[in-house]
């Protein structure tokens, strides 16, 4: 599960969580362009 951010229509930070039975346990940072460009991220729908 994760939060993203785009500028511009391009990708500049992912928050991704991590989720356990006690709730969010940890968030990792992403805002390296070069592993940014590593992700595939998709839209959810309504």
């Amino acid at each position: 599960m994760g939060l993203v951010m785009a500028v511009g229509g391009r990708l500049a930070l992912v928050l991704a969580f991590t989720v356990t039975g006690d709730g969010i346990t940890r968030v990792d940072i992403v805002a390296d362009r070069a592993r940014l460009a590593e992700l595939s991220v998709a839209a959810l729908g309504d």
